[in-house]
């Protein structure tokens, strides 16, 4: 990598964002309707900056380390009230019958975690090119979805009554 001063904050600011994410997946220190507000506004800062990373055409082929149904336990608990949400299969098909899918926000957060946690490791050997390609490369062939997805279903659930102040009794 370059000695790009602007490629070295964009990494930081990602790195950051990839960390507190990272740490809502099993953080239980606060309540969880606080935790999820702060998982909707850390999968939007990671959209954000994804594309802001320099590219970098050689993904990295580092292989998952997490069993997955281990995470899913772990993360589940921690957010007992996000699961399943409805899904337009196809939102571009604007014109035909839409295609409804079901999704989840555990597995949403399941698998971002597992995309990034490789990379993660990546960055903390110095191997910051690999990370980068293996972020990007992940984002656009699987994560992109999850996020996007898991911050709908978050957003329709702080919306709902559980994010309303109550009224003074």
């Amino acid at each position: 990598m370059t000695a790009d001063n602007s490629n070295d904050d964009v990494l930081t600011a990602f790195a950051a964002t990839r960390e507190r994410f990272l740490s809502l997946c099993f953080d239980d220190a606060r309540p969880e309707i606080e935790r999820i507000g702060a998982l909707r506004t850390t999968l939007a800062e990671l959209l954000a900056r994804i594309d802001l990373l320099p590219f970098r055409p050689s993904p990295s082929d580092v292989p998952y380390k997490s069993a997955y149904t281990r995470l899913r336990g772990r993360i589940g608990t921690r957010y007992p009230s996000l699961g399943f949400y409805s899904v337009v299969m196809n939102p571009l098909a604007v014109g035909s019958a839409p295609e409804y899918g079901v999704g989840d926000v555990i597995d949403d957060l399941v698998d971002i975690y597992q995309e990034l946690f490789p990379g993660l490791e990546l960055f903390r050997a110095g191997r910051r090119r690999e990370a980068v390609g293996h972020w990007r490369d992940g984002f656009y062939m699987h994560w992109d979805d999850h996020a996007v997805g898991a911050i709908r279903a978050i957003h329709a659930h702080l919306q709902g009554e559980a994010w309303r102040p109550r009224e003074a009794e």
